[in-house]
C-alpha cells in the first residue's frame, strides 16, 4: 500500500496512488453500513454523523453547493487535518484510502487549490491533476507562513456519490492496538488495515 510519508527515499506526491479521508473512529460503524455519505445526503437521511470540519467552513462550503460531494485530500497531513486534530485532540481518528484510478474511472471531479481559493467549479479527473501545482507541494516549506502552498496542499478530490466501505483500498490508523479494533469492526471486508502513525498529524491519540 502507498501513503504520503512511508517511503525513504522522497518520491513526488503527484505519483501517490490514493487520496484521503480524515474521519472519526466513532464514524465507522456508520461508514460500514451506509457507506461515507456527503453532508446533503446525511442531511436527507437524517443521520447522526461526526462531522471533523469548522462549521464556519461548513457554512462556506454550502454556499457553493459543495455539500453533495464526499471531499478527500490528495496528501496526508493537510493543512485540514491539522486543524481537525488541534481542535479535538483526545479523538481517536482514522485516515480512509481510495485509489486514484477509482476515483477517475468512477467520475470524481478535482479543485486544484482550495475550493473556497479556486473560485470555480470543480473539473474533471485529469485536467484538475494535472492542475495541481504538485512542485510547489513537493518543495514543502511551512504550509503556516506560505498561503500558496497551503491553498496548494488543499487541493480536493470529490466523490459525486456515497463512497462504500468496499470502495476504500485502505484505512489508515496509529497503532497495532487501534488496528485490532478496527480489523474486529470490518469484520473481513475489503478496506486493508495499514499501521502508520506518521500518515497523521503529531496531536491527540488519533
Amino acid at each position: 500500500m502507498s501513503s504520503d510519508n512511508t517511503n525513504s527515499v522522497k518520491q513526488s506526491r503527484r505519483n501517490n496512488k490514493q487520496v484521503y479521508h480524515l474521519t472519526k473512529l466513532a464514524n465507522l460503524p456508520s461508514i460500514i453500513r451506509h457507506g461515507l455519505m456527503s453532508r446533503a445526503d446525511l442531511s436527507r437521511s437524517h443521520m447522526s454523523f461526526a462531522d471533523v470540519a469548522d462549521p464556519e467552513i461548513i457554512a462556506e462550503r454550502q454556499g457553493q453547493s459543495l455539500e453533495i460531494f464526499v471531499p478527500f485530500h490528495f496528501v496526508s497531513r493537510s493543512p485540514f487535518d491539522y486543524a481537525v486534530v488541534n481542535r479535538e485532540p483526545n479523538e481517536d481518528y482514522l485516515v480512509l484510502g481510495v485509489d486514484r484510478e477509482f476515483a477517475r474511472s468512477n467520475g470524481w471531479l478535482v479543485f486544484p487549490r482550495h475550493p473556497l481559493s479556486w473560485k470555480q467549479p470543480p473539473v474533471e479527473w485529469d485536467e484538475g491533476l494535472a492542475a495541481i501545482d504538485w512542485d510547489r507541494i513537493d518543495k514543502g516549506g511551512d504550509w503556516k507562513l506560505d498561503n500558496d502552498l497551503q491553498q496548494s496542499m488543499m487541493a480536493e478530490a470529490l466523490s459525486p456519490a456515497t463512497v462504500l466501505i468496499g470502495d476504500i483500498a485502505t484505512i489508515f490508523v496509529s497503532s497495532d492496538a487501534m488496528k485490532a479494533t478496527v480489523s474486529g469492526m470490518i469484520s473481513g471486508r475489503n478496506p486493508y488495515v495499514l499501521v502508520n502513525p506518521r500518515i497523521f498529524p503529531p496531536n491527540g491519540r488519533r
